[in-house]
């Protein structure tokens, strides 16, 4: 039997309606409702790109096995025609995976090299299995959650926030699924870092996504991966994702504690991430960078010397001359140690870096201000460090498609205003707006110094 014809665009009109277009100017869609029809709306470009041949092959595989379940279940007559008003019919657990599939591609093309802890072609695998873990099934429910937070919606062809919010409680649903008593394991604290990221997006420095935030970093000391005699035991690819999750928990704690006072908990001295994946040498080579940045600060006692000039007790003559003995660290050195990197870094990594080592610098400056009593030559040179990183900074903003920045969520928002505070020099225009306001018709930032 031949196959049926399918519409290779439709008119304006149909697709609205959702109904299938003649491709004749005017349709018979349009001509029977006694509309106009047009054409104006340009077709966006499917799918992600660039993707690597093992994704292909596992997304031709997820085709093959839901067109096989699709007709043993019309054989059988346990197929469930959704109604036409039915805002969300239920989903069979075919179009279960299809769906996922389709964000963890997204994922993996747009938000991996800022999350680098989910091998997409292993979770898909897992997903298709014949007896999936149901664990792993609110694990991508929770990606899924976050990636549809911080992606465009033209990408997903839905509104983002609300069908995000649907995916979040299917993700709740499917843990509370879980056998009871089952220890936690990696898969748990991603589940809750996903979630962190996906009410933070919604809502920055929200009580859920802080709620979040300390349950995967509580739970992965728990099963310690903050301990470096953990990883002896474990295979090679498993190890470096399980190092990754621990490194990215212990950056995000970081800036989620600058950004907000919150406390520091996670300590670890476990080596960092390697490089060595032949697939991902770029996006690691970027993340090894930012994690390599936080570590040096931390172990320089950046953190815990912010922690205390935030913690509004006034300090005694010793705890003061702490503080300013503290203050002679060169911070600014640590901050641009590896400014110098030659190598590819995917765009995402590069605004991410920038950002990081400006509202550090940023920072830094608010340490040595509220530690020396009075100002010297020294803070002149740290004025004129800063002045040059803010400047790096809107260099790079300026030339960033908004998309990477909306990747970043409401954090870089937080950056924007914090830069704004902390330097009358540089005007950033319509800084106190939505940040989408701040981005013109062309998807490059308006700003100017």
């Amino acid at each position: 039997m031949a196959g049926r014809k399918l519409a290779r665009r439709a008119c304006d009109g149909c697709k609205i309606r959702k109904i299938k277009c003649s491709e004749t100017s005017p349709c018979t869609g349009c001509q029977s409702a006694d509309i106009a029809c047009t054409w104006l709306k340009q077709s966006q470009p499917r799918g992600p790109r660039r993707l690597r041949d093992a994704t292909l092959q596992e997304i031709r595989k997820a085709q093959d096995i839901l067109q096989t379940q699709t007709r043993e279940a019309s054989r059988k007559g346990t197929t469930r025609s959704p109604k036409v008003n039915d805002p969300d019919p239920p989903p069979q657990p075919s179009s279960e995976v299809a769906q996922l599939v389709l964000y963890l591609c997204v994922y993996r093309v747009k938000l991996y090299p800022i999350w680098p802890i989910i091998k997409v072609e292993r979770l898909i695998a897992s997903l298709q299995s014949e007896n999936p873990d149901i664990e792993v099934f609110a694990l991508a429910y929770a990606l899924a959650a976050a990636t549809a937070t911080r992606t465009q919606s033209t990408d997903l062809s839905i509104s983002r926030r609300n069908h995000a919010q649907v995916l979040e409680e299917r993700c709740q649903a499917t843990r509370g699924k879980v056998p009871p008593g089952r220890p936690p394991n990696l898969t748990t604290v991603r589940i809750a870092f996903f979630l962190h990221i996906y009410y933070e997006s919604l809502e920055a420095n929200s009580m859920k996504s802080m709620l979040y935030l300390r349950e995967a970093v509580t739970i992965a000391t728990m099963i310690g991966l903050h301990k470096e005699s953990y990883y002896l035991e474990v295979p090679d690819q498993e190890r470096e994702i399980r190092r990754r999750v621990l490194w990215l928990l212990f950056v995000t704690e970081r800036v989620i504690s600058v950004l907000y006072e919150q406390p520091i908990t996670l300590r670890t001295k476990i080596e960092l991430p390697s490089t060595t994946d032949s697939d991902e040498v770029d996006v690691l080579a970027g993340f090894q960078l930012l994690v390599r940045l936080f570590s040096r600060l931390d172990g320089s006692g950046f953190f815990s010397l912010l922690d205390e000039l935030e913690s509004q007790t006034t300090p005694t003559s010793n705890e003061q001359g702490s503080k300013t003995s503290t203050t002679s660290i060169d911070f600014a050195t640590l901050i641009q140690a590896d400014i110098a990197y030659s190598g590819y870094i995917p765009p995402v990594q590069k605004l991410d870096l920038a950002v990081s080592r400006c509202w550090l610098q940023i920072t830094n400056f608010r340490i040595r201000q509220a530690a020396l009593a009075e100002p010297t030559g020294v803070e002149d040179q740290a004025t004129n460090t800063l002045l040059s990183a803010l400047e790096g900074m809107v260099e790079v903003v300026e030339t960033s498609p908004y998309a990477l920045v909306e990747a970043h969520g409401f954090a870089l928002v937080s950056l924007i205003a914090l830069l704004v505070a902390c330097c009358s020099h540089l005007t950033v225009r319509t800084a106190t707006e939505d940040l989408n306001d701040i981005w013109d018709a062309t998807g490059t930032a308006r700003i100017s110094c």
